[in-house]
């Protein structure tokens, strides 16, 4: 076995995916990230060569020893083939980055005219992470809520935008602007980036961040890869779990109908009876496993004289929850010492009661599925020109079975409650590209890139049911049709998208006889949405004599329906809508060094959007509302880019962005928020918010996938949209443009090979990123009950801290990688009335995953995520004024805390 290292000449740093091979045999190699070789030669004199498009050929002689082993300790050092300015037509080729290895990706950013972050493929390999939101973790100053929407540099969903190859998504989320990224099988990733500085040839809707996913492309040699995995989570796998009947496809994340809609317009017991008469949870005793499969083929071709490839890849995963739960709704009382915090509701569980299946639990459980299939085609139609086709699929469900138990103070009774509820979510995409390289002998060269996209999203929640028992003085607990109990609710948002741009790029020289780049484009996006929901009530206006503490199939049974329990459909006008929104660019940008070392990027795009929504008056069941908001907006980008040496850069940007309000919160009327249960009016006053950006990073890169960075920033919103809360019946949750707000912060980023000058630990990295954060909204003049007026930003945590450690040896095939991972406390609901705000506090998390080349394609992997376990929490906290003329008093009340468990998986995979 012959072992060596390769580097570029003028730095030093390893180049990645170089052709090895001897010369006269068959045997060939590829070098890694880092530059590193290993081929199998024979004993004897041997002549190796080193090719690369991009480097000048070199061929060195050896004398492979009787053992058959030898390492080459000096490292090869290869010369780039010729100057940019020497590079002609004939030597240009248009190819796809390889963006897998974690040293492409610093390259990719070390040349990038913007501030940006990234995760590559071969990272995303050796964590424990499923899916994009956990990918998402890891990149500098980004945190994940709910464990699905990417907060970037502590700013909520709104603030963020998802690009997938330069255009952007639709979501499948009714109230939500932002992508779930939990939809994303991380399998199907090629690497994940967010850009944190604008540019004109980018969509301006975000302030935190844009992120850009990039699925895997064709590869530049045949790949083959098929792998399995089975997992355990410690609280859930071998343990009971609840669950409920479903359909045939829900291993697919599909319902096939179980949970269909009525057809037809019926009422009373003819309504009643044609829903399925399910209505209950049950406990099996033993929780489900989870597992994973995946499989991916890809080639080259040469196909009329063209090259051809292509690439197909799926995945599928399956995984299962199960979590006890502590919950406390709270209201502010007055007392003879003031104020206090009082339980309105308390939920929790009996030591051992779920375990041992008697006594009071209130426990959620889950079983999740996720699924994606990505198909993607190119054609170089010569050296200059190539045309490129992807396709994809994913499909993600969540089948939920809920029981609370627990006491209500505003029923002062002991009460029992349950939900059977499954969500799905699609997503489907198609996306063509073109990119074309034009070499003019007068004016210099020009590019010409165009993409179009057509992209559709869905969420579905078909037939959610919930009951509620109450227990009354005999000790029983009774069915009470108060509130969702009763009732069977169904919701459909589907959202269409086509979105394009084309841009032309001229490469000139400027005065100093530097090459330069001047680029102007349109782009295009244009979103079609319509959202239904349907509500059937069961016990509409209470049920009559019969045995309420049965359980509710019996209750609803057919003999009882029409009689004593009344079945009408409460479905309100407002509950559909339909609404577009067009968004319209044209810019300029311009590339341009004002010295050798220095190259200043920048232009203006403007942004014309338009935003419709129509609906009804829920007050007047036929009169129709239309809400129309449109936006005209210049926005202007620079970014400096100053190279203090051929591997440090201090960057500046500064930049203009806008983030716009959603369908519903233009609204002008309440409705009701399906998937939170509160009272929700729109605004039609919104205004779109215009954010003010800055920053400034110093990034060293010592070589290979080694760089330190450091980065400061500013952002000023003004008119920014909050929540606000006002008092009706219920609490009523809005929105309005606040006066200003501004967030500031800073980030370390750190990755070091325990390598100086060849020698040390070769293969073990330690690292990470630490960011700190700081917010303040004004909400001074705002209408409204919120009790903070000066509050940090909803979702933002004032820092957040990612660490590893690995060894990473090709010799041995073994990659051991640990991972950890700490958010700051924020803000996860703003009070009202009094009320404190509550707040998320800190969860440690803690990963190892452990990968062994087995031999002949095989490989095993063994990964255990969530080590410490540490808790889901979210207290109240604040403090409440003395009526008395005291001192304030601080208050705090955990609202609700839940382990995730911790899980451990094992797979294995072949490649070809």
């Amino acid at each position: 076995m012959v072992k060596g290292r390769v580097v570029e000449q003028a730095t030093g740093d390893g180049i990645y995916d170089l052709t090895v091979q001897a010369v006269g045999g068959q045997a060939q190699t590829s070098t890694n990230e880092k530059g590193e070789f290993s081929l199998s030669l024979s004993p004897g004199s041997q002549s190796l060569e080193f090719v690369s498009e991009f480097y000048e050929k070199r061929t060195i002689t050896i004398s492979v020893p009787e053992n058959g082993s030898l390492t080459i300790t000096t490292p090869i050092a290869l010369k780039l083939s010729g100057t940019q300015a020497e590079v002609t037509a004939e030597t240009v080729i248009i190819r796809e980055p390889d963006q897998r290895g974690a040293a492409a990706q610093l390259q990719t950013r070390h040349e990038a005219a913007t501030v940006s972050d990234a995760i590559s493929s071969e990272d995303i390999k050796k964590s424990a992470d499923s899916s994009a939101s956990q990918v998402a973790s890891r990149v500098v100053g980004a945190t994940v809520v709910g464990d699905r929407f990417v907060y970037v540099r502590g700013l909520g969903e709104r603030y963020s935008s998802t690009l997938l190859h330069g255009l952007p998504l639709p979501s499948p989320e009714p109230e939500q602007h932002a992508v779930p990224f939990d939809i994303f099988p991380a399998e199907l990733l090629s690497s994940l980036s967010v850009i944190k500085t604008a540019t004109p040839d980018l969509p301006a809707d975000f302030a935190g961040g844009s992120v850009e996913i990039a699925l895997q492309d064709f590869p530049t040699q045949r790949i083959a890869h098929v792998g399995a995995a089975i997992g355990v989570n410690a609280q859930t796998a071998f343990q009971p779990m609840l669950t409920h009947p479903g359909g045939r496809t829900d291993w697919l994340g599909f319902d096939d109908g179980t949970r269909g809609m009525p057809a037809g317009k019926l009422s009373g017991a003819a309504l009643g009876n044609a829903f399925k008469n399910a209505w209950s949870p049950y406990r099996q005793s033993s929780g489900n496993p989870n597992y994973s499969l995946s499989a991916s083929f890809g080639d080259r071709a040469e196909v009329a004289g063209k090259k051809v490839g292509y690439l197909l890849a799926l995945h599928y995963s399956s995984d299962a929850q199960t979590r006890a739960e502590e919950i406390q709704v709270l209201n502010l009382v007055d007392t003879a010492q003031g104020p206090k915090l009082s339980p309105l509701v308390q939920f929790g569980s009996d030591e051992n009661a779920f375990a041992s299946g008697r006594g009071r639990y209130s426990v959620r459980s889950t079983e999740g599925i996720n699924w994606g299939a990505l198909g993607t085609a190119a054609i170089q139609l010569s050296p200059l020109h190539r045309i490129s086709l992807g396709a994809l699929f994913s499909q993600s469900a969540d089948r939920e079975t809920r029981i609370y138990q627990g006491y209500s103070q505003e029923q002062f009774a002991e009460l029992w409650n349950s939900r059977l509820r499954f969500v799905s979510r699609s997503l489907g995409l198609i996306q063509l590209r073109g990119t074309h390289h034009f070499d003019g002998a007068q004016r210099g060269a020009s590019d010409l890139d165009w993409n179009a996209s057509y992209s559709a999203a869905a969420r579905q929640e078909p037939d959610n049911r919930e009951v509620t028992y109450l227990k009354k003085d005999d000790g029983l607990f009774h069915f009470t049709p108060k509130g969702q109990s009763g009732q069977r609710f169904f919701a459909n948002n589907l959202e269409h998208q086509v979105a394009a741009r084309i841009d032309f790029s001229q490469h000139f020289q400027q005065w100093s006889g530097l090459g330069s780049v001047f680029k102007a484009g349109v782009a295009g996006r244009v979103r079609l949405r319509d959202f239904s929901a349907r509500r059937f009530k069961f016990g509409f206006g209470g049920i009559g004599d019969i045995d309420d503490t049965a359980a509710p199939e019996q209750i609803f049974s057919a003999e009882n329906l029409g009689s004593a329990v009344d079945v009408r459909e409460n479905t309100n006008t407002a509950d559909k809508y339909s609404a577009k929104q067009g968004v319209y660019a044209a810019y300029v940008r311009f590339d341009l060094p004002l010295h050798s070392k220095v190259t200043l990027s920048g232009g203006l795009r403007f942004e014309a959007a338009q935003q419709r929504l129509y609906s009804f008056d829920p007050q007047q069941a036929d009169q129709p509302i239309a809400v129309a908001l449109d936006t005209y907006d210049p926005l202007p980008s620079l970014n400096l880019v100053v190279k203090l040496s051929p591997k440090m850069n201090l960057r500046a940007a500064a930049s203009m962005t806008v983030a716009r309000p959603e369908f519903r919160e233009l609204a002008p009327f309440q409705f009701t928020d399906f998937f939170g249960g509160e009272l929700v009016q729109g605004n039609p006053q919104l205004q779109r918010t215009r954010i003010g950006s800055a920053d400034l990073r110093w990034e060293w890169f010592l070589g290979g996938a080694d760089v330190v960075a450091v980065s400061v920033y500013g952002k000023y919103f003004d008119a920014p949209i909050e929540t606000t809360i006002s008092a009706g019946g219920n609490l009523i949750r809005s929105f309005a443009n606040a006066r200003a707000a501004y967030n500031v912060g800073g980030e370390l980023e750190a990755r070091k090979e325990l390598v100086i000058a060849e020698r040390g630990l070769r293969g073990v990295s330690v690292g990470g990123n630490v960011s700190v954060l700081y917010s303040q909204v004004d909400l001074e003049g705002v209408l409204g009950q919120q009790t903070s007026k000066h509050r940090a930003l909803q979702g933002q945590s004032p820092f957040v801290v990612n660490l590893f450690a690995e060894l990473d040896r090709p010799a041995w095939g073994t990659q051991l990688r640990l991972l950890y991972n700490v958010f700051g406390e924020r803000i996860d609901q703003v009070g009202a009335f009094g009320l404190p705000d509550k707040f998320e506090q800190p969860r440690h998390q803690l990963d190892v995953t452990l990968s062994q080349k087995l031999g002949k394609g095989l490989s095993l992997r063994l990964s255990a995520r969530n080590l410490i376990n540490s808790p889901v929490q979210i207290i109240q906290r604040g403090m409440l004024p003395s009526t008395s003329g005291g001192t304030d008093t601080q208050v705090q009340e955990t609202t609700l805390r839940y382990t995730t468990g911790q899980t451990v998986s094992l797979s294995l995979s072949y490649d070809l």
